[in-house]
């Protein structure tokens, strides 16, 4: 009997004994577990605190590589952006020894989509743990061989931006904490590249516009002052002086008046970048009057707007775009002494664009005499036209463009057509 109960006290003490152990093996599980998982939480909680402040891709990319995986006790990390054209994944941050110092990057190479562990994980979508490279055919040896390789696709919303690779000489090293901290990372990190490919974007932008804001103000200007140029006002008066002075008063009070009708619409025509359409006309029909006047009457304009176009008032158009070739088009109707002018401008509307027809029936010049005789055969302004409508289209999408024909008017003569955009002023309804 006593043998008996010595027996059964000794297996209870067995079984306390073992389910003190097995406690106190569950309880350092649970403190490693907790452990494992607090320094996981403190690891990405240091990298989103980190990101903070990083306003550029390649910012965010070295962060990742100097501040994070350091942490992380690899021994090489290499992060690897997708470039489009070359179908590639290229090297742009790493850790270990691809970075002996600064933000420079040893020997970069580039994998193709599909090629190697890299590649292949880019591809499909699929992060891979690689406990021993030696097995594994698609290994690519980069600085030297490790055994043990991580990667993690960087994606961002279903768009695939690039890889995080990392390796270790050991087999076995990375486990499933390493792959869920990489994958954290990797999706914290597409949504910063993403922010800041938006945020350069923006920024690219902005500067372009006020770029184009200032080339365009700038070209303008040219423009304006063109018509404003010292040759051309001295002209004017010289004309209407000497008409004073041959008792002529009657065409020198049309003279003037006409020049201040076109010189006060050009004013107020050139304080913004859009117009009425009907204000154009108007400054186009008083600069053909005024060169008319200036040629001695060497040619005769019409200036047509074709019944389509009711409401001239709302449709809106750039000053001073179509005034160059209207200059062009007198230079050439003009040069031919043995010969009357004519020039015709018709102005309307097809399938929401709006046409401006320039005819004259003179020769244009050729390069070799535009260049011989720039001042007398070339309207200047020209020039300035074609970035004015590069800039235009850039800036408003307005489509501007143009063609030049020749044998207008018959058998002799040019012909420039200019289209662009139907663009009205907001209605108030």
């Amino acid at each position: 009997m006593e043998i008996l109960l010595l027996i059964l006290w000794l297996i209870t003490l067995a079984a306390g004994i073992f389910g003190w152990v097995t406690l106190r093996r569950k309880n350092e599980e649970i403190k490693r577990i907790s452990a494992e998982a607090l320094d996981t939480e403190r690891t990405i909680n240091y990298f989103a605190t980190s990101m903070f402040g990083r306003n550029t891709v390649e910012d965010v990319l070295w962060d990742i590589t100097k501040n994070c995986i350091s942490k992380l006790n690899f021994e090489d990390c290499v992060i690897y952006l997708y470039d489009k054209e070359r179908n590639s994944l290229m090297q742009k941050a790493a850790y270990g020894p691809k970075n002996p110092y600064g933000y420079e990057i040893l020997n970069p190479i580039e994998i193709k989509v599909g090629e190697g562990i890299v590649g292949s994980v880019f591809e499909s979508g699929r992060a891979e743990i690689i406990p021993d490279t030696t097995e594994d055919p698609r290994y690519i040896e980069d600085d030297t061989r490790r055994y043990s390789e991580i990667t993690v696709p960087i994606i961002f919303r279903g768009k695939k931006i690039g890889v995080i690779d990392a390796e270790h000489s050991k087999k076995n090293f990375f486990n499933e904490k390493h792959l869920h901290i990489l994958t954290i990372i990797a999706s914290l990190c597409a949504n910063k590249i993403e922010q800041a490919n938006h945020e350069e974007a923006y920024l690219k932008a902005e500067m372009k516009l006020a770029e184009n804001n200032r080339k365009f103000a700038n070209l303008k200007f040219i423009s304006f002052l063109h018509q404003l140029k010292p040759k051309y006002v001295i002209q004017i008066l010289r004309s209407i002086s000497k008409l004073i002075d041959t008792g002529k008063s009657g065409q020198a009070k049309e003279y003037l008046e006409t020049a201040s009708d076109y010189f006060n619409i050009l004013f107020n025509n050139t304080q913004s970048d859009w117009i009425p359409l009907m204000k154009e006309i108007q400054l186009l029909d008083k600069y053909c009057k005024l060169q008319q006047m200036n040629f001695s009457y060497k040619f005769q304009y019409q200036v047509i707007t074709d019944p389509s176009i009711s409401n001239a008032e709302t449709i809106l158009v750039p000053p001073l775009m179509i005034q160059p070739f209207v200059e062009q088009a007198i230079l050439n109707c003009t040069k031919d002494e043995h010969k009357e002018g004519k020039l015709l401008i018709r102005i309307w509307i097809t399938n929401d664009r709006l046409y401006f027809n320039i005819e004259d029936n003179g020769k244009y010049p050729d390069e070799e005499t535009i260049v011989k005789e720039p001042e007398n055969t070339y309207a200047p302004a020209l020039k300035y036209a074609d970035k004015r409508i590069s800039i235009m289209n850039e800036m408003y999408h307005t489509g501007i463009s143009y063609t030049r024909k020749e044998n207008a008017f018959g058998t002799e003569g040019n012909k420039t057509i200019i289209s662009m955009m139907m663009r009205n002023i907001p209605s108030n309804d």
